[in-house]
């Protein structure tokens, strides 16, 4: 982050009203859950927390650093049967679910 500049609050833009979830307490820290994630959601957050302190702004650096990848899908087989295989160069966690539609 760039010093002496306001780092944008990502909960006051209305697009992301519903697809932002935060949870907090000061024994067991805090979350932040983003929902139906995106590829523009790719960036560097910050969690920040603001005192009644004079200058108490506190921002928790370096940050955690999101990357947001399409997955890729390729198809193989002959006219009648296609096999669908998904992949993705992410870690993912050991049994990721899928949904495919038609």
């Amino acid at each position: 982050m760039e010093t002496g500049v306001e780092p944008e609050d990502i909960g006051q833009d209305p697009e992301n009203a519903d697809r932002l979830e935060y949870d907090g307490d000061k024994k067991n820290g805090h979350t932040l859950k983003i929902t139906d994630l995106r590829e523009s959601d790719s960036a560097t957050y910050w969690f920040r927390f603001i005192t009644d302190q004079t200058r108490g702004r506190y921002i928790g650096n370096p940050g955690v650093t999101l990357s947001v990848t399409g997955l890729q899908v390729k198809v193989t087989g002959g006219h009648q049967d296609k096999t669908l295989t998904c992949s993705t160069t992410c870690t993912l966690t050991d049994n990721p679910t899928y949904i495919w539609y038609k």
